[in-house]
């Protein structure tokens, strides 16, 4: 066989791998992403309202861009618990490698909820072992609401003298805003709903889901259980 045909023979079979590997992807792969989506939340029957792709795709969108603002300097990247956890570590996990290198991370815990439900008082239960003084500092909520527990931190942090101060958040609820927080990234601005999932809790449940789903108390089967 000539070379010209051993070539030909080669393209042709990489061009039936490349079938293959794409009736594979078709049949089993995205089906079996999409079942999972509905199996994680057959238990509390909910919409979906943010899948896992599309959180993965916002999220590596997210950190490319804090990447290419940080590329010249050092960062300290303040996750703000618990709500914050997941997001936090898939968007650091997503960032260049030598961003990484140079940067620090830590988390607070403090919060103004109960249930569903705003206290409109803040209560902070851990602070940050790390020095901010003359730091770059960015801090990373799970979702703004109001706005009362992200001002009040950021006020805390102001009085450390940081040398710039940043805000990344996954959701934001513009209309439900009482406290000005300039938010420098956003990963999906939403409507006014009580939404749950990848960090997102209804009184510490449905924080693993892989997607954000929006909770309605009345179709909790969880709740049902317990309260027979």
């Amino acid at each position: 066989m000539s070379f010209f045909g051993i070539l030909k023979f080669e393209c042709l079979c990489f061009k039936i791998a490349l079938q293959v590997v794409s009736t594979f992807l078709v049949i089993f792969y995205y089906p079996i992403e999409l079942m999972g989506n509905y199996l994680t939340s057959w238990h509390c029957p909910m919409e979906i309202l943010i899948d896992s792709s599309s959180l993965r795709k916002r999220v590596g969108e997210l950190a490319d861009q804090i990447t290419n603002d940080y590329r010249d300097t050092s960062v300290v990247v303040l996750g703000i618990l618990n709500g914050a956890a997941q997001f936090m570590m898939d968007l650091i996990g997503a960032m260049a490698d030598e961003r990484k290198a140079s940067m620090q991370y830590d988390f607070v815990d403090l919060s103004s909820y109960q249930g569903s439900q705003s206290s409109g008082r803040v209560v902070f239960s851990k602070d940050t072992v790390l020095a901010l003084d003359d730091r770059n500092v960015l801090i990373v909520d799970g979702i703004i609401d109001t706005g009362l527990t992200l001002s009040h931190f950021l006020k805390e942090v102001v009085k450390r003298s940081p040398r710039s101060l940043k805000v990344c958040t996954l959701l934001d609820k513009p209309s439900r805003r009482e406290h000005p927080v300039v938010v420098d990234y956003c990963g999906f601005s939403i409507e006014d709903l009580f939404v749950v999932g990848y960090g997102m809790d209804y009184e510490q449940r449905y924080r693993a889901l892989p997607y954000i789903g929006i909770y309605d108390p009345a179709g909790d089967n969880v709740n049902k259980r317990e309260l027979i």
